[in-house]
């Protein structure tokens, strides 16, 4: 992810936090950081964990830098589909994390998370999950019209 995105990511999902933060009348500031990195970090187990289960590659480490979070992998399989999946896997982490929040009773936390997941859907960037797996399926199609996937 660009530097740019990743802060652009990070200002939304903060100011998301802080207005539920003023609806709820809770005033932990320091909560703010710890939620953000929870959430970073939800995302990227879901890409790992779908990594691990497609069998597309092998996870080298998770990757916090300038330049955003991310998780370090070998692709060994190229697969359109395999990569559409890893690429929904981390948005789609954040939204059942955020239904789990909020059927144990934490609305505050589950309006967060699924909101960070929704936007990593939605963001029109080649940085974004959602650009990223239209971009595989869309790979995927023409493959598959000319016959060369079976």
């Amino acid at each position: 992810m660009k530097i740019y995105n990743f802060f652009v990511v990070l200002f939304l999902v903060s100011v998301a936090f802080v207005a539920t933060m003023q609806i709820e009348g809770s005033s932990e500031w320091y909560f703010v950081l710890l939620y953000i990195f929870l959430v970073l970090f939800i995302h990227e187990i879901g890409h790992a964990i779908s990594i691990i289960l497609t069998r597309a590659g092998k996870i080298m480490r998770l990757v916090v830098n300038r330049k955003g979070v991310g998780i370090q992998w070998y692709c060994k399989d190229w697969n359109p589909i395999k990569l559409a999946i890893i690429s929904l896997s981390g948005p789609f982490a954040n939204i059942a994390a955020g239904l789990l929040l909020y059927i144990s009773g934490e609305k505050f936390l589950a309006l967060n998370s699924a909101f960070f997941g929704s936007f990593c859907l939605l963001y029109h960037s080649p940085a974004g999950d959602g650009y990223r797996s239209f971009q595989h399926l869309k790979k995927y199609f023409k493959e598959t019209e000319k016959g060369s996937v079976s």
